[in-house]
């Protein structure tokens, strides 16, 4: 073979070489054209995904510039999405007195941190309304922080809701404030005029029958005062009630108990009105028949009343004396006394247990649970 069919060979050689190269060339750019359609198609469904989103789509770099906007943010404040792109967040939809407080939130997000807060926002034409934004660091291809990308839901609405709703509240609040000062008054007139009508009868056991039932009133009288004064219009402080509550019937007796001292160890428990009634009409009764008949005569001696919270949710209130003590073979859920049959009622009302014991004076324990 010579030389110039050699060189054909070789010729020949390189021209399949080359064809096959060709090949494979417009076979790699065949595929990269249907990526290309693939990425094209793949961008306008994440663009159609993000634009019909109910929320707002917002990114910025690492300075709040506006990087991209959805159309629901555009809807939110007013702007056109291309009035947005390039300016700061900022300065487009926050008050000035929230700008240093932003910036630091995104200062978070240069550290990797994600963050949700509600703020007030102003829109295009100076409108304020309310949003609630999730925002979290923006990475690029690297995993690199450069920017926030925030999902922000338009919540004027949702406050203006809540608003109401405090509204509603502080107006009943105001309400029931009235109602139990109103009742309050009325239950002191209610007591006036028995004390008016009692002045009537000469016989000291009408009177007193009167006076009983003054106390009652006042123990009743005393919870909405307590609720009327206070923050809180279902539960009561049993500590200062039952204080309250002792020192009125000491100075209804008056110098007939002048000798008779008060010893209390009442924890500060709260109760809600449901409870706390029954108890306040039981101390009633058993500190007004302690000052009745335990000390009569104007014998000395010690008054004692006690509350805890117990053992787990259980109340324990207990009336001692060191009086005159209880008849031989006593049992309160005979007696004939009105009080006693009362202090029995209620003790049922709280669902709970009356311990009796007589010896050296009397003591009435009481026990039930918090109501929950």
């Amino acid at each position: 073979m010579d030389d110039r069919d050699k060189n054909k060979e070789e010729l020949s050689w390189e021209l399949a070489a080359l064809k096959v190269r060709l090949k494979k060339l417009e076979s790699i750019e065949a595929e990269r054209g249907v990526a290309e359609q693939e990425l094209r198609r793949s961008e306008e469904r994440f663009r159609m995904a993000v634009a019909g989103l109910d929320e707002g789509l917002l990114i910025t770099d690492l300075d709040d510039v506006v990087l991209y906007v959805n159309s629901r943010i555009s809807a939110m404040t007013g702007y056109a999405q291309d009035e947005m792109i390039g300016r700061p967040a900022y300065e487009l939809i926050l008050p000035s007195d929230q700008w240093s407080d932003l910036r630091q939130r995104n200062q978070q997000r240069s550290e990797g941190r994600s963050d949700r807060y509600e703020m007030e926002a102003v829109r295009k034409d100076g409108s304020r309304f309310w949003i609630e934004s999730n925002a979290m660091p923006y990475l690029n291809g690297a995993g690199e922080v450069i920017g926030t990308l925030g999902a922000i839901t338009d919540i004027t609405q949702r406050k203006e809701a809540e608003r109401q709703l405090q509204q509603s509240l502080e107006d009943k609040e105001v309400l029931l404030k009235e109602i139990h000062h109103r009742v309050k008054n009325n239950l002191q007139v209610i007591s006036s005029l028995l004390d008016l009508q009692a002045q009537y009868f000469p016989d000291d056991r009408i009177r007193a029958a009167f006076t009983d039932s003054q106390n009652r009133i006042q123990s009743v009288a005393l919870i909405h005062e307590r609720l009327y004064s206070s923050t809180d219009l279902v539960h009561i402080d049993m500590r200062e009630y039952i204080q309250d509550l002792v020192m009125s019937l000491f100075s209804s007796y008056g110098d007939d108990i002048s000798d008779v001292a008060l010893q209390t160890d009442i924890t500060s428990l709260a109760l809600d009105v449901d409870q706390a009634m029954p108890c306040g009409f039981i101390v009633n009764e058993l500190v007004s028949n302690a000052l009745k008949y335990a000390f009569a005569d104007g014998r000395k001696g010690v008054l004692f009343i006690g509350l805890s919270g117990g053992s787990g949710d259980s109340v324990e209130m207990v009336v001692r004396d060191n009086g005159v003590g209880l008849p031989p073979g006593f049992d309160y859920q005979q007696s004939t006394s009105l009080g006693l049959r009362l202090v029995h009622i209620l003790v049922q009302q709280l669902r709970g247990k009356l311990q009796v014991v007589g010896d050296g004076g009397a003591e009435f324990k009481i026990c039930f649970a918090i109501k929950k």
